[in-house]
């Protein structure tokens, strides 16, 4: 038995709990991201993108354009607009930042930026509090953009709040207005598109010297496997495509609802195992009196394990639901302008000039790690080992032949 396997399923809601918000315009930030632009010409479709010049990336002189591009949704004396102000102040202190904020301004983009009460909430680390959770998201249906931001970053943590600013602001809202209207669907339909912006906000974060997190180090050691991840994360990010695969989706589709119905299978042998652990604790407490409170490890980690089983199964069943609904539509020929537009993504110049970008994105990040590690997690609790140690040694020693069946696989 592993020490502690609740301690893994907790990483890997962390991992798998991707934005749900991402169908028509609206994108949300419950990790970080932006993007960062090459200057390159915006899609036909879309605005124009001017040269940037050296001088046009002073921090000075770029947040000056930028508050006259941005409205913000706060009264001026108010905490909120003191935080987005600071947010402000802080992105441009990065050299990515001022280069991205340069691109926004020569896009000619405006947008409005706000604070909201979000499903997020506080926890506390050696370098104060951190806001988790729904962090942000950005509406860009309307000409001009709307970013909001979780009011808990008034408070605190604005560090972190400039990094989800640069995320929606200058990744998917920016990022949008460069595809052009009339590739909207295909954008919306773009995994590169996350991964873009994700980047971009990493870097932010990194340079202004916010802690990099799990998200962070789980993507720079594998970035292609961390997106599969993000991908088979719901029904939402199933659907995204890079470039070369929207011409032809359906076998991608078919390769996610393939390895959804693997992990539903795996999930219930795991949910088998952990309902036999559970007999086998409530056999020694209730039939031999053993005291609960010596087990209660092994019966919070087994009930934890069935909690994310079931949390996962619906989320694997609408997956695979939603990608076979998509593939019958496209398939069939009812795939409409999304179909056309995902079988004319690979013209959009824009889409072109990002995809070449990621792997410059990927190289920088990589050198701002360069010589660091990941901060070190904490180790399982004694109690724990105990108490999965003295269930197997209660088991062995059950010779009376009422010991519930053979020992169960260990939950992994």
């Amino acid at each position: 038995m592993t020490a502690y396997s609740r301690n893994i399923f907790c990483a890997m809601l962390c991992l798998l709990a991707a934005p749900s918000l991402r169908a028509g315009n609206i994108h949300s930030d419950r990790e970080m991201g932006s993007i960062d632009f090459d200057g390159a010409e915006a899609a036909a479709g879309g605005s124009g993108t001017k040269a940037v010049s050296p001088a046009s990336q002073d921090g000075s002189r770029l947040l000056a354009g930028l508050r006259e591009r941005i409205e913000f949704k706060a009264a001026d004396d108010s905490a909120e607009r003191k935080a987005m102000e600071g947010m402000l102040e802080k992105l441009v202190s990065s050299p990515h930042g001022r280069k991205a904020a340069a691109e926004m301004l020569a896009s000619g983009m405006s947008v409005t930026v706000g604070m909201e009460e979000l499903s997020g909430y506080l926890t506390d680390t050696p370098r104060g509090k951190k806001v988790n959770g729904f962090r942000g998201y950005s509406n860009f249906e309307a000409d001009k953009p709307h970013i909001g931001l979780n009011n808990l970053f008034a408070g605190q943590d604005g560090d972190r709040g400039a990094c989800v600013l640069a995320h929606e602001m200058l990744g998917h809202a920016l990022s949008a207005r460069r595809a052009g209207k009339d590739y909207s669907l295909a954008n919306n339909l773009s995994i590169d598109d996350e991964e873009h912006a994700r980047l971009t906000g990493w870097i932010v974060c990194t340079e202004i010297g916010v802690e990099p997190d799990e998200n962070i180090w789980t993507y720079a050691a594998d970035p292609e496997k961390a997106l599969e991840m993000i991908r088979m994360a719901n029904a939402t990010y199933a659907q995204t495509l890079k470039l070369g695969e929207m011409a032809d989706p359906l076998p991608v589709y078919a390769r996610f609802i393939s390895a959804a119905e693997k992990e539903l299978a795996e999930n219930e042998a795991g949910a088998a195992a952990a309902r036999k652990w559970r007999e086998i604790a409530d056999h020694f407490i209730g039939t031999h009196g053993v005291n609960k409170e010596e087990l209660a490890p092994v019966l919070v980690e087994t009930e934890n394990r069935l909690a994310y089983v079931e949390w996962r199964k619906e989320r694997l069943n609408r997956l695979a639901s939603h990608l076979k609904n998509l593939s019958e539509r496209i398939s069939g020929g009812r795939g409409g302008k999304m179909a056309d537009q995902l079988r004319r993504a690979a013209q959009n110049p824009y889409f072109l000039s990002r995809e070449k970008e990621i792997p410059e994105l990927r190289r920088r990040l990589d050198a701002l790690l360069a010589g660091r590690k990941p901060e070190q997690a904490p180790p399982p609790p004694v109690a724990g080992i105990e108490a999965w140690s003295r269930l197997k040694e209660l088991w062995a020693k059950d010779k009376g032949g009422c010991r519930p069946g053979e020992l169960p696989p260990v939950l992994d």
